[in-house]
């Protein structure tokens, strides 16, 4: 049995409190730890941050950071994959033994459809996924879907095929076992996981997220719609959450709707150039200008990133009296110099995941010609051209909370990610600011000045060591100052 972690001390559940610890704040390329200070915290606000003397022999001071927002997850997905008796192993390993998984976990499951998560063909050293025969051979007689780690792909066997065509699938199958970009179809013919598992499984998910310093996320899933909004509004999850709704969603119930959840605007999932250069792309672009609501573009190709920018760019302006917060280009996963300079005109924001040069490093290197690797997540172009810049975990394809993000951008160029160049990387003290600075343009948050001022909200972390030498991947989190929950109206 794998032992649970301490819950996070949560300092907000106390109306007053003090805590006093070293402030981190950036300064240049440098991430400056202040002297101590002691912060007084009364209804949810600092009211007070006073320097204090250290006196030796107290033992070190703890660390202070500003709560760390994840702006890109998927609550739900995050909580499904806790459901999942069966995990696939981390790693290298080989295709019969992911096959003998598909059989164990056919074995274990009572729900109709057996579902597992974390699909990567990269992580088999056979380097391709299952023939279809094989996966019927492993589960012959009950409907398999199993998620790509992408999330933008799913084994289904064909017992699972049948019973959706018996349901109304629209289109022919591959020959193939993996379909590809049906993410959004299948959502609409799969069931949805029991409410009362998935809000254990969520309450889990916020304390996860807690234990890496997160206190806010934005769920940019895209097939978000007013049933999944219910489900979060009523999770006990300690996070600010800012939702996303798909494209299918009841637009104007969700931006009326009164809740502690925050609608941020509308998740677009385009597969490819053509789906951009697509009718449905360009009318959803123009309904939700109308709208006044901000957009959250899927975009990794640079074809299909020209696409999106040439599309917003003929579309009206966006209306008065929506949701605050810039228009977002998610992932960026390759974008040329050209592409970067573009979006620096655009005033779009990125919120990107270095992350995955580490989580997904072997593919790249492996599906990507070598020349073009320094085009991969290029945040230091990205921040230099004055594209507003955020880092995500997009878990859970990746572990949760922007820190390992934050330790590829700057760690880029050495050890593991040698292969993908300095050049891309950046300095400790602009990454921080970064994500604790801009990240609070990309929401239509104002900036301040320390995150620490009196006036400012209680949203904070206290961490046992000072996270600078681990480039912040290594978050020794004690206690949190959560932000208070705002109603939206």
């Amino acid at each position: 049995m794998v032992e649970q972690q301490a819950p996070i001390t949560r300092l907000t559940e106390s109306t007053e409190f003090f805590v006093q610890g070293r402030p981190l704040v950036p300064t240049g390329d440098r991430v400056e730890a202040l002297p101590p200070h002691r912060l007084q915290v009364r209804d949810g606000r600092i009211v007070a941050a006073v320097a204090v003397d250290y006196e030796p022999g107290q033992g070190e001071s703890p660390f202070l950071i500003p709560g760390l927002a994840d702006p890109h997850v998927h609550l739900v997905a995050m909580a499904s994959r806790r459901l999942h008796r069966v995990r696939l192993p981390e790693g290298s390993y080989a295709l019969q033994d992911f096959l003998d998984l598909v059989i164990q976990s056919a074995e274990e499951t009572t729900r109709e459809w057996v579902r597992m998560e974390g699909f990567e063909e990269a992580n088999l050293r056979e380097g391709v996924p299952p023939t279809l025969a094989a996966l019927d051979a492993a589960c012959p007689n009950r409907p398999l879907r199993v998620r790509h780690a992408s999330r933008h792909a799913s084994l289904v066997n064909s017992c699972g095929r049948n019973l959706l065509l018996r349901q109304g699938w629209p289109r022919a199958f591959p020959e193939t076992a993996l379909l590809v970009g049906q993410e959004r179809q299948l959502a609409r013919f799969l069931p949805r996981n029991d409410t009362t598992l998935l809000r254990t499984a969520l309450r889990e998910v916020g304390e996860a997220l807690l234990q890496v310093g997160v206190t806010s996320v934005d769920d940019v899933t895209a097939s978000n719609d007013l049933e999944r909004l219910e489900l979060l509004e009523t999770a006990e999850l300690p996070q600010r959450i800012r939702f996303w709704l798909g494209l299918d969603a009841d637009w104007s119930a969700a931006f009326s709707r009164r809740s502690r959840v925050e609608v941020a605007g509308v998740k677009l999932l385009p597969r490819d150039e053509a789906d951009v250069r697509a009718d449905w792309f360009g009318a959803a672009v123009v309904r939700a200008r109308r709208a006044g609501s901000p957009l959250a573009i899927h975009a990794v190709e640079p074809d299909a990133l020209a696409a999106i920018l040439d599309v917003l760019e003929a579309a009206p302006v966006r209306a008065q009296g929506g949701p605050r917060g810039l228009d977002r280009i998610e992932h960026a996963s390759l974008c040329p110099p050209a592409l970067v300079d573009a979006l620096a005109a655009s005033g779009l924001a990125v919120v990107t995941q270095p992350a995955f040069l580490t989580v997904r490093g072997a593919r790249y290197r492996r599906q990507v010609e070598a020349p073009l690797w320094g085009w991969l997540y290029p945040a230091a172009s990205l921040y230099r051209a004055g594209v507003p810049l955020a880092f995500s975990s997009d878990a859970p394809v990746a572990p949760p909370g922007p820190g390992a993000s934050l330790a590829a951008a700057c760690g880029r160029g050495v050890g593991a990610l040698a292969a993908f160049g300095q050049a891309e990387a950046l300095s400790p003290g602009l990454a921080f600011a970064a994500q604790f600075e801009t990240s609070r343009a990309i929401r239509g948050e104002p900036l301040a000045g320390n995150w620490f001022a009196p006036g400012e909200e209680a949203n904070f972390v206290v961490l046992r060591k000072d996270p600078r030498p681990s480039l912040f991947a290594d978050l020794q989190v004690t206690a949190v100052a959560l932000p208070p929950q705002r109603i939206a109206s």
